[in-house]
């Protein structure tokens, strides 16, 4: 048994040390799958802490039919999309004549964005749909085989394949080759 799957049957009998253990090589690349779907430094915060307590929680359930961190990479995209969905969802609150108000548009960046390193990388990737998007950060953060993000996005491998490439297009099309946008918004 390697010293992995010690780890791992460890952590599924509730050993917090050896869930730490086994998290923290991990961690890294799952906070950049969480920004790279989010676009936003304090929301991939919010998506890696979410996804820790759910892998945590669901250490129990972990089959091992997956890599730990190909597992683990799966709840942190999973998260970033929660997230990003809540988000959408706007805010109205009464006005003084009985009308509403939005409090946020969510398809607007907020003035934070900007300021949270919003780089030109970034903002292509925030262009692409959001499972155009996911797609392209588990293939190329993650290094997730087509197969394997086509059974997490409960699509065709040739649907997956066709979505990967125009993300990768689309972003070709884009960027410069020095990562600056060709046309700024």
């Amino acid at each position: 048994m390697t010293d992995t799957q010690e780890l791992v049957e460890q952590a599924k009998n509730g050993d917090q040390s050896a869930f730490t253990a086994l998290l923290k090589p991990h961690l890294k690349i799952g906070y950049n799958v969480c920004y790279r779907i989010t676009g936003s430094q304090h929301d991939a915060e919010d998506a890696l802490a979410e996804a820790m307590g759910l892998a945590f929680r669901g250490m129990a359930k972990f089959r091992g039919d997956a890599k730990f961190e190909t597992w683990f990479y799966r709840i942190a995209a999973n998260a970033s999309k929660e997230l990003m969905r809540r988000k959408k969802e706007a805010v109205y609150i009464q006005d003084d004549e009985g009308g509403e108000i939005q409090l946020a548009d969510p398809s607007v960046p907020d003035a934070f964005s900007a300021v949270e390193g919003m780089g030109d990388v970034t903002t292509a990737l925030n262009s692409l749909s959001a499972d155009a998007r996911e797609a392209f950060v588990l293939a190329s953060v993650v290094g997730m085989k087509i197969a394997e993000i086509a059974s997490h996005q409960g699509s065709s491998v040739s649907a997956t394949k066709v979505r990967l490439h125009r993300a990768r297009r689309t972003l070709k099309d884009m960027m410069n080759i020095d990562g600056t946008l060709k046309v700024q918004f």
